[in-house]
């Protein structure tokens, strides 16, 4: 009995030792922000932006694919020519990144409205400031929704790698937003 209490310890201390040497070669948390938001009850938002913001410039909001963060727009924050012709901003979704919130169940619709909310509260749009939104994958359902619901907020919505919604599926939800209908669930 006291040889198995002594691997199992052995074990234990060898396992810890290990997990601390490979945490010592992890890439450190990316470089997020976060803001707290009240949809849902409460979201405390994680986005990332390489510059601080410019109001002379205009803005691109960047929107994440499933399963990645922020750190997917890693390449462009490191372009200096867009940089220096615009502000970056990757806002990450529920449920990805650094992003937090208590509700359990949210939708892309919920997503959508944290980010015109979070672009709001930094005061990137609102009194005739619109921005430019970019989505990747998933990220680009969701920036149908932002543009649809924030008008006043989106001037252009772009969608990179993103499967178009079906002819009626698309023409239903277009049609439940016009009719200030509460939206269908995403898919």
């Amino acid at each position: 009995m006291a040889a198995s209490q002594n691997q199992q310890r052995t074990i234990r201390t060898t396992a810890h030792h290990r997990i601390s040497q490979l945490n010592d070669h992890l890439p450190s948390m990316p470089n997020t922000q976060t803001i707290h938001v009240p949809h849902l009850g409460g979201i405390d938002a994680a986005y990332q932006m390489p510059h601080p913001y410019d109001a002379s410039k205009p803005t691109l909001c960047l929107v994440n694919s499933f399963t990645t963060s922020s750190e997917l727009y890693q390449s462009q924050y490191a372009n200096k020519q867009l940089t220096d012709a615009m502000n970056l901003i990757s806002i990450e979704l529920l449920g990805h990144g650094q992003t937090r919130t208590k509700a359990t169940n949210w939708t892309y619709w919920d997503t959508a409205i944290m980010n015109l909310q979070v672009l709001e509260k930094l005061g990137m749009t609102g009194q005739g400031k619109k921005c430019f939104v970019l989505g990747t994958s998933q990220g680009g359902w969701i920036t149908v929704r932002m543009a649809l619901l924030g008008p006043h907020v989106v001037s252009t919505q772009i969608q990179n790698r993103t499967k178009q919604l079906a002819g009626e599926r698309a023409s239903k939800l277009i049609s439940e937003c016009r009719n200030d209908r509460s939206p269908a669930s995403s898919p």
